[in-house]
């Protein structure tokens, strides 16, 4: 029995006060072992700590109250390939590599977060849920240990890995491990622990549609066109994909049924749109609960308290909000704002149970990680690190979050407006000219005062000229500024040929 022990026990025995327990002195590792656990396709007013009255994330909770959230974060991209490729370089998507969707990846020449970490003697260890953060995409790099489970795979298989790995490591060492999962991807209602939780009706006529993969991509403006036929397009290395363009095309169909009274149109009511809604904060709960389990174990094995965790997402999703489900028709805070939580047993106990409503996104990652590893980001990184603003150290200012989506939208996000220009594709060569010469309010921009206007559904532009041409400004400057990215994933002559034969180019 320890002193401590003995003496509260004598101090009780003859009727004294129990003192009160010392304050452990909290002792940082000079390199903790830090953690990335992004929630792919999650959006931060669906989480508990985001405004959700439902408790859809019991363990981004616990996080949060012993870490740090931050309530202004967003990610680079409105997709995943393009997202994840920013925060692993802190580079924008048209630096890091020829920006045309079925040829970009993360190419070798890009000195990633993992391969940074490794070289300042961390040991690093990957867990992704197949899709767009395969290997072959470029992601492996710099990962000691790269596993990937089932495409388009859920939390359940990669927690497990990464408990695993934990149980058979060796090293004396720091690790670096990054733990993923697309448990929120459509579709929404996947294999669960939990039976609708959020609707308590039960099962619907619905819920047989909602498990076909690509039901919510014929919906738009809450009317399901079963007649719409979204064409495809294979990336060069080899995986079949939605072409982006489906959304216009869409929208066309839409109005063309519209017009003629011809095609099947099936109103979604109310309560449908809810339901959806519901199933999506089911497969939030889900992953939320796996990786509880993962913690669990991080906890089980003595590692906690050397341990940063950061939890975060590459991209939201629209949930109908702007017309469309899925994530990559627009760039609005349903589709880019992200949470953001720095948690573990190595964050400073000042820090714990704290928020900051700092503008920070997926830029901000390895200057923030490297600077938790006690040391400095590779050369030509942009973006800061949060983890100096949160000890006290001034980082540079950061006053506008920059954003490219994959349709060749661009926004500029204040901690109060969101400027968008609709643009051109971003292989476009006349792109950063157009953004220059369009009349500001010619239909090329569209203006949200995103703190008043939370779901950003109301153009305020007209009435906010001398500011949309403000971030107008910045926007260009901003875009100009870039470096151009050339390297692409070749196309074989044969895929080459027949996607000519389609009509990509």
């Amino acid at each position: 029995m320890s002193p401590a022990v003995l003496l509260t026990l004598s101090l009780l025995a003859c009727g004294g006060p129990a003192p009160p327990d010392p304050e452990p002195i909290f002792e940082p590792p000079e390199q903790p072992n830090i953690v990335i656990i992004l929630l792919d396709g999650l959006r931060y007013d669906r989480t508990h700590i985001g405004g959700n009255d439902l408790l859809t994330s019991p363990t981004l909770d616990v996080l949060a109250a012993q870490g740090v959230i931050f309530d202004l974060a967003f990610s680079t991209s409105n997709e995943s390939l393009l997202s994840h490729s920013a925060l692993f370089t802190g580079l924008y998507p048209t630096e890091i590599a020829y920006p045309d969707y079925k040829q970009f990846l993360l190419p070798e020449q890009a000195l990633t977060l993992a391969e940074a970490m490794e070289a300042v003697g961390y040991e690093t260890a990957a867990f992704v849920a197949g899709g767009h953060v395969k290997a072959h995409f470029g992601f492996s790099q710099g990962f000691g240990t790269f596993e990937e489970g089932e495409d388009f795979g859920s939390f359940a298989t990669t927690a497990r890995l990464a408990s695993e790995w934990l149980a058979r490591r060796q090293e004396d060492k720091p690790f670096f491990a990054f733990v993923h999962g697309y448990d929120l991807h459509r579709p929404y209602p996947k294999a669960s622990v939990f039976f609708h939780p959020y609707w308590p009706k039960g099962r619907t006529d619905l819920d047989r549609s909602l498990r076909k993969r690509n039901f919510t991509e014929f919906v738009f403006d809450g009317v399901y066109y079963p007649n719409f036929q979204p064409t495809r397009l294979t990336h060069a290395a080899g995986d079949s994909m939605l072409d982006p363009g489906i959304y216009k095309a869409l929208e066309a169909h839409a109005a063309a049924s519209a017009a003629s009274g011809e095609g099947k149109a099936v109103p979604l009511s109310p309560s449908d749109r809810e339901h959806i809604t519901a199933h999506y904060d089911a497969s939030l709960l889900c992953a939320d609960t796996y990786v509880g389990m993962l913690l669990d174990d991080i906890i089980a094995r003595g590692l906690w308290d050397d341990t940063l965790i950061i939890a975060t997402s590459d991209h939201g999703e629209d949930l109908g909000d702007h017309g469309y489900y899925n994530h990559r028709a627009n760039i609005t805070d349903s589709t880019t704002h992200v949470p953001l939580i720095i948690s573990g047993g190595a964050l400073p106990p000042a820090l714990r149970g704290t928020r900051t409503s700092e503008l920070t996104d997926a830029v901000d990652m390895v200057h923030t990680v490297m600077d938790m590893a006690g040391s400095v980001p590779p050369a030509g990184a942009r973006g800061r690190s949060v983890w100096a603003l949160l000890q006290g150290r001034e980082p540079p200012p950061k006053d506008f979050v920059f954003q490219q989506g994959v349709l060749g939208h661009s926004s500029v996000r204040t901690p109060t407006h969101r400027l968008v220009f609709l643009g051109l594709a971003l292989i476009d060569p006349g792109y950063a000219r157009h953004m220059a010469e369009d009349p500001i309010d010619g239909g090329s921009f569209v203006l949200y005062h995103s703190a008043v206007d939370r779901l950003e559904t109301r153009d305020v532009l007209a009435d906010n000229l001398v500011l949309a041409e403000q971030l107008r400004n910045e926007l260009v400057a901003w875009t100009i500024s870039l470096e151009e990215g050339t390297e692409r994933m070749q196309l074989s002559p044969e895929l080459e040929e027949m996607l000519r034969e389609r009509g990509y180019w």
